[in-house]
Protein backbone atom coordinates (compact mmCIF):
# COMPACT_ATOMS: atom_id res chain seq x y z
CA UNK A 1 0.00 0.00 0.00
CA UNK A 2 1.13 3.47 -1.23
CA UNK A 3 1.10 5.27 2.34
CA UNK A 4 1.16 8.71 0.34
CA UNK A 5 -2.06 7.77 -1.57
CA UNK A 6 -3.33 6.31 1.55
CA UNK A 7 -3.39 9.35 3.53
CA UNK A 8 -4.92 11.10 0.38
CA UNK A 9 -7.90 9.11 0.27
CA UNK A 10 -8.32 9.15 4.69
CA UNK A 11 -8.08 12.74 4.06
CA UNK A 12 -10.52 12.78 1.36
CA UNK A 13 -13.12 10.64 3.57
CA UNK A 14 -12.51 13.43 6.34
CA UNK A 15 -12.91 16.26 4.23
CA UNK A 16 -15.81 15.27 2.36
CA UNK A 17 -17.41 13.84 6.06
CA UNK A 18 -17.24 17.36 6.79
CA UNK A 19 -18.28 18.66 3.84
CA UNK A 20 -21.58 16.60 3.26
CA UNK A 21 -22.28 18.04 7.29
CA UNK A 22 -21.29 21.50 6.37
CA UNK A 23 -24.84 23.99 7.13
CA UNK A 24 -25.86 24.50 2.57
CA UNK A 25 -22.91 23.09 1.53
CA UNK A 26 -23.88 19.22 1.83
CA UNK A 27 -26.78 20.06 0.33
CA UNK A 28 -24.62 21.07 -2.94
CA UNK A 29 -22.04 18.87 -2.50
CA UNK A 30 -22.97 15.14 -3.57
CA UNK A 31 -21.27 14.21 -0.77
CA UNK A 32 -22.45 10.36 -0.02
CA UNK A 33 -21.57 9.03 -3.44
CA UNK A 34 -17.76 10.49 -3.49
CA UNK A 35 -17.63 8.70 -0.01
CA UNK A 36 -18.75 5.80 -1.64
CA UNK A 37 -16.64 5.81 -4.07
CA UNK A 38 -13.77 6.76 -1.41
CA UNK A 39 -14.76 4.11 0.87
CA UNK A 40 -14.45 1.21 -2.21
CA UNK A 41 -11.18 2.63 -2.75
CA UNK A 42 -9.97 2.34 1.03
CA UNK A 43 -11.32 -1.25 0.91
CA UNK A 44 -9.60 -2.56 -2.36
CA UNK A 45 -5.70 -1.01 -0.95
CA UNK A 46 -6.89 -2.45 2.62
CA UNK A 47 -6.40 0.81 4.27
CA UNK A 48 -7.12 0.12 7.91
CA UNK A 49 -10.69 -0.33 8.67
CA UNK A 50 -10.40 2.18 11.54
CA UNK A 51 -8.46 4.94 10.36
CA UNK A 52 -10.79 5.21 7.71
CA UNK A 53 -13.99 5.46 10.54
CA UNK A 54 -12.17 7.34 12.42
CA UNK A 55 -11.26 9.98 9.26
CA UNK A 56 -15.18 9.84 8.53
CA UNK A 57 -15.99 10.87 12.05
CA UNK A 58 -13.90 13.15 12.87
CA UNK A 59 -14.71 15.03 10.04
CA UNK A 60 -18.82 14.30 10.11
CA UNK A 61 -18.77 15.92 13.96
CA UNK A 62 -16.27 18.93 12.73
CA UNK A 63 -19.01 19.31 9.54
CA UNK A 64 -22.01 20.07 12.33
CA UNK A 65 -19.85 21.77 14.74
CA UNK A 66 -19.22 24.13 12.15
CA UNK A 67 -22.66 24.24 11.18
CA UNK A 68 -23.57 24.58 14.50
CA UNK A 69 -21.92 27.70 15.33
CA UNK A 70 -22.58 29.46 12.06
CA UNK A 71 -26.48 28.97 13.26
CA UNK A 72 -25.22 30.18 16.73
CA UNK A 73 -23.58 33.04 15.66
CA UNK A 74 -24.22 33.96 12.26
CA UNK A 75 -27.79 33.04 11.61
CA UNK A 76 -28.73 36.69 10.68
CA UNK A 77 -26.31 37.23 8.39
CA UNK A 78 -26.56 33.71 6.21
CA UNK A 79 -30.79 34.05 6.15
CA UNK A 80 -29.79 36.99 4.14
CA UNK A 81 -27.36 35.66 1.66
CA UNK A 82 -28.86 35.09 -1.62
CA UNK A 83 -28.91 31.31 -1.96
CA UNK A 84 -30.89 30.93 1.10
CA UNK A 85 -33.59 33.93 -0.03
CA UNK A 86 -34.28 32.02 -3.51
CA UNK A 87 -34.48 28.61 -1.08
CA UNK A 88 -36.15 29.50 1.97
CA UNK A 89 -37.81 26.36 2.33
CA UNK A 90 -34.53 25.18 3.34
CA UNK A 91 -34.51 26.78 6.52
CA UNK A 92 -38.22 26.27 7.21
CA UNK A 93 -37.99 22.81 6.86
CA UNK A 94 -34.74 22.27 9.04
CA UNK A 95 -36.66 24.93 11.58
CA UNK A 96 -40.20 22.74 11.42
CA UNK A 97 -38.06 19.09 11.96
CA UNK A 98 -36.09 20.34 15.15
CA UNK A 99 -39.45 22.08 16.50
CA UNK A 100 -40.83 18.32 15.66
CA UNK A 101 -37.79 16.39 17.09
CA UNK A 102 -36.06 18.73 19.57
CA UNK A 103 -32.73 16.85 20.19
CA UNK A 104 -33.27 13.65 18.81
CA UNK A 105 -33.54 15.96 15.20
CA UNK A 106 -29.99 16.23 15.28
CA UNK A 107 -29.38 12.08 15.69
CA UNK A 108 -32.33 12.17 12.95
CA UNK A 109 -31.05 14.39 10.53
CA UNK A 110 -27.78 13.13 9.91
CA UNK A 111 -29.47 10.01 8.07
CA UNK A 112 -31.92 12.37 6.06
CA UNK A 113 -29.80 13.51 3.03
CA UNK A 114 -31.76 16.96 1.92
CA UNK A 115 -31.81 18.42 6.02
CA UNK A 116 -28.51 16.73 7.14
CA UNK A 117 -26.47 20.26 6.48
CA UNK A 118 -29.39 22.32 7.97
CA UNK A 119 -30.43 21.02 11.23
CA UNK A 120 -27.31 21.72 12.90
CA UNK A 121 -27.64 24.98 11.73
CA UNK A 122 -31.04 25.73 12.80
CA UNK A 123 -30.27 24.28 16.32
CA UNK A 124 -27.36 26.65 16.44
CA UNK A 125 -29.88 29.53 15.69
CA UNK A 126 -32.40 28.33 18.48
CA UNK A 127 -29.55 28.14 21.06
CA UNK A 128 -29.35 24.86 21.52
CA UNK A 129 -26.28 24.30 24.61
CA UNK A 130 -23.59 23.28 22.92
CA UNK A 131 -23.20 20.64 25.46
CA UNK A 132 -26.52 19.23 24.53
CA UNK A 133 -25.69 19.84 20.79
CA UNK A 134 -22.37 18.03 21.29
CA UNK A 135 -23.82 14.79 22.53
CA UNK A 136 -26.26 14.22 20.25
CA UNK A 137 -23.27 15.23 17.26
CA UNK A 138 -20.51 12.47 18.70
CA UNK A 139 -23.72 10.08 18.97
CA UNK A 140 -25.18 10.36 15.21
CA UNK A 141 -21.51 10.43 13.41
CA UNK A 142 -20.64 7.32 15.95
CA UNK A 143 -23.63 5.63 14.18
CA UNK A 144 -23.54 7.71 10.49
CA UNK A 145 -19.64 6.83 9.73
CA UNK A 146 -20.04 2.83 9.56
CA UNK A 147 -23.88 3.10 7.85
CA UNK A 148 -22.57 5.46 5.25
CA UNK A 149 -18.80 3.70 4.75
CA UNK A 150 -18.84 0.13 5.11
CA UNK A 151 -20.89 -1.05 2.81
CA UNK A 152 -18.50 0.66 0.08
CA UNK A 153 -15.87 -0.82 1.83
CA UNK A 154 -16.64 -3.96 1.97
CA UNK A 155 -17.49 -4.16 -1.81
CA UNK A 156 -13.99 -2.75 -2.44
CA UNK A 157 -12.39 -5.59 -0.51
CA UNK A 158 -14.11 -8.14 -2.89
CA UNK A 159 -13.47 -6.08 -5.99
CA UNK A 160 -10.93 -8.59 -7.44
CA UNK A 161 -12.95 -11.01 -6.52
CA UNK A 162 -15.87 -10.03 -8.32
CA UNK A 163 -14.05 -8.33 -11.00
CA UNK A 164 -12.35 -12.29 -11.90
CA UNK A 165 -15.76 -13.63 -11.87
CA UNK A 166 -16.75 -11.73 -14.99
CA UNK A 167 -20.11 -11.31 -14.14
CA UNK A 168 -20.52 -7.22 -14.87
CA UNK A 169 -23.86 -7.43 -13.18
CA UNK A 170 -22.91 -8.81 -10.12
CA UNK A 171 -19.64 -6.43 -10.47
CA UNK A 172 -22.58 -3.41 -10.37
Amino acid sequence: INSNSSFSILLAIGVLSLLESLAFVGILVPGIAILATLSWFAGQQALPLPFMLLSGFIGAVIGDWLSYLLGRYASHWISDLPIIQRHPNWLTEGQTFFTRYGGRSIFLGRFVGPIRAVIPFVAGSCAMPPQRFLAFNLLSAACWTPVSLLPAYWLGQQAEELQMSGNIWLQL
